[in-house]
């Protein structure tokens, strides 16, 4: 078994490509640093470092084992950051994950509140699609996820998925649009119309569902590229109701009628953390805001009892199964 001293070692190695500056900086003698390298290139079975005149350099196999020592040892440096702030109660900071939507119609209003309620805890929060949150919450890189699922869903051990609220979709059509004084419109009403999509493709998603093939001419995950591009009359768009407090003038929301489109938003943590102070309270927080946007899509809190997981081990699904929302 690799030896957490060790990789740390082989790192110091190569971040100063001397034996001699990584002993000084480990506050170790040159000797042990030989000999911690010895015993690693032994337990590996391979050559990990070659000694120079200029210095020492890692071998391919001492570059491809630094890779995985610096994620192994950033891993256990969170561990014990956990397990101190488990033993004395505290929760120094949060990482949050979210999509754009979420991120900008949720996440201020929450942060603020989180730092009424604990001043001690630090919310960093960090805008990018489901994917990538659910990557680095089975990592350990961020502490909660605010994501977007379709209607897929497994088991997965390590996170656990809380369903926070349905974010019904409308569309957008230029004021001048010939549907823009009809009370409703539906997905059929809009089959030769030209569309723009984003990264999670909930246009063709939606549509192709309803056996639509849409002509998408343009991609954005901008929402005032998308706004801007349907108040010109380039297109018609769809527009979660978490987005729209930023239309602009030139644009009218219908809703779609009938069966409208509604992406699940939900809220992921690892499983571990499910009952740390910090994440329950901020859990809370965005449940309670949530609520003071839009009740009629929200989770209630006794259905919330029983949490969802998911399977995000596999590497084709899931761009499917979880949205990455904007």
């Amino acid at each position: 078994m690799l030896e957490l001293r060790r990789l740390r070692v082989l790192r110091e190695v190569a971040r100063h490509g001397s034996i001699s500056a990584a002993a000084a900086a480990l506050n170790y003698t040159p000797s042990a640093v030989s000999q911690q390298l010895a015993q690693l290139e032994r337990e590996v079975g391979v050559k990990l470092v070659e000694r120079r005149s200029t210095g020492v350099v890692l071998t391919r196999a001492g570059q491809v084992l630094v890779a995985h020592a610096n994620a192994m040892l950033a891993r256990a440096s969170r561990a014990e950051e956990e397990l101190r702030q488990l033993a004395d109660g505290s929760w120094g900071r949060l990482r949050v994950g979210a999509f754009a939507s979420a991120a900008a119609a949720l996440m201020p209003e929450a942060i603020l509140a989180m730092r009424a309620a604990q001043p001690s805890c630090a919310v960093e929060l960090v805008e990018q699609d489901t994917p990538e949150s659910v990557a680095e919450l089975r990592r350990g890189e961020l502490d909660l996820g605010i994501i977007v699922l379709d209607g897929h869903s497994s088991t997965d051990d390590e996170l656990e998925i809380t369903p926070l609220l349905g974010d019904r979709i409308d569309v957008l059509l230029p004021a001048q649009h010939r549907l823009a004084a009809a009370g409703s419109v539906s997905l059929e009403d809009l089959r030769d119309d030209v569309w723009i999509d984003c990264s999670g493709s909930p246009v063709r998603f939606w549509m192709t569902a309803r056996g639509i093939e849409p002509n998408v001419i343009f991609n954005s995950d901008q929402h005032y590229v998308v706004h801007a591009l349907v108040a010109a009359q380039v297109a018609v768009a769809f527009s979660p109701r978490l987005t729209q407090p930023v239309l602009e003038e030139g644009i009218v929301v219908k809703p779609i009628a009938p069966d409208p489109p509604i992406r699940r938003v939900a809220i992921a943590v690892r499983a571990e953390n499910r009952n740390a102070h910090a994440i329950v309270s901020l859990i809370d927080i965005v449940f309670r805001i949530a609520l003071s946007r839009d009740g009629s899509g929200v989770v209630s809190r006794s259905e919330r009892g029983s949490a969802q997981t998911i399977d995000t081990t596999r590497t084709a699904a899931p761009t499917r199964a979880i949205a990455s929302g904007r």
